[in-house]
């Protein structure tokens, strides 16, 4: 059965093959391409099991593909199933399928929800504005006083980079440069608002190990493309320096820059070879193939025998009898 193979093509996924593809070597070498892969992974493997519940759904799928393919339906439940012993028992499978689809989305706005919510209380919070700067962009940089030297950002409507006045003491000036470009790419970006979705995911099924290393890895390739960004305004050593002068206590209600993963990305930057790009473009390029298998899976089926069942004009064809 399609919808079979289907499940069975999301488990090897989510299993197997998903971390194999999105091994840690080639991502962390070139995050931008290491977060298309890991979108792309998560994105493969809940468009195939949304599909095969679909399919399996035959009360629902069948309606729908005689619809879209004109074809007929007869012979379009049997490409589809390959048997006729198919009962209204499969339904089952599609409201399973749409119980998890409405808990991951009221998961999904309630992560949403609570960031916008935690982002107005921390916009709201801060005092003590001392001065304000672009730095070359149209994104204030606010410095205010803090008991800790760090640097954060905000994003919304009108996005804010903070500054603690003991980080721009501590901070030379080009450190501080990069600092900036680092949270000013974390809000070009819009990190914030995919890695809610990681987060939003997890926070639906927290069972779910694959989701769990998503949001982890995530939350890190965001913070080394950030730090990508920062070392092109500067040098990579520059990054560091500023990361390990950011690298003490932080508060978990803000995403300081170096906060939990300083020692892994000032290794990489330290120690990153530049040589990985045709091997991460080339992974990139195998994870986007594997992307469109589930659609073949499902679709080609129904494109082989489409207006078999229709006539142009929406009337059932009448087939003459051939006579020898």
């Amino acid at each position: 059965m399609i919808a079979g193979m289907l499940a069975a093509f999301a488990v090897v996924l989510a299993v197997a093959l998903g971390p194999i593809l999105v091994g840690r070597t080639w991502v962390e070498e070139r995050p931008g391409l290491g977060l298309f892969a890991w979108h792309m992974t998560m994105a493969t493997v809940l468009a195939s099991a949304a599909a095969g519940a679909l399919i399996a759904a035959h009360d629902v799928w069948e309606p729908l593909a005689v619809f879209g393919f004109r074809a007929d339906a007869e012979l379009l439940h049997h490409q589809y199933t390959g048997t006729s012993s198919a009962n209204h028992g499969w339904n089952l499978v599609l409201l399973v399928v749409v119980a998890c689809i409405v808990r991951l989305g009221w998961s999904l706005l309630s992560q949403y929800r609570d960031r916008r919510r935690d982002a107005a209380m921390l916009r709201s919070g801060i005092t003590g504005i001392a001065q304000q700067g672009s730095f070359g962009s149209p994104i204030d940089v606010t410095y205010v006083d803090l008991a800790e030297a760090t640097a954060f950002c905000i994003p919304g409507k009108r996005p804010l980079i903070v500054v603690s006045r003991l980080a721009a003491s501590t901070l030379s000036a080009r450190e501080l440069q990069a600092v900036v470009a680092h949270e000013r790419e974390h809000l070009r970006s819009r990190h914030a608002s995919r890695l809610a979705f990681a987060q939003g995911l997890t926070r639906a099924f927290p069972a779910w190990g694959l989701a769990r290393k998503y949001r982890d890895a995530v939350t890190l390739l965001h913070e080394m493309q950030a730090d990508d960004a920062a070392a092109a305004s500067t040098d990579d050593r520059t990054v560091v320096s500023a990361l390990l002068a950011l690298s003490g206590p932080s508060s978990g209600a803000r995403p300081a820059m170096a906060a939990g993963s300083a020692a892994i990305r000032g290794r990489r930057l330290l120690e990153r070879r530049r040589r990985g790009t045709p091997i991460a473009r080339l992974s990139a390029a195998i994870i986007l193939t594997t992307a469109l298998i589930p659609a073949v899976i499902a679709v080609g089926p129904g494109i082989g025998i489409a207006n078999s069942g229709h006539s142009m004009d929406g009337r059932a064809e009448v087939v003459a009898p051939q006579h020898p």
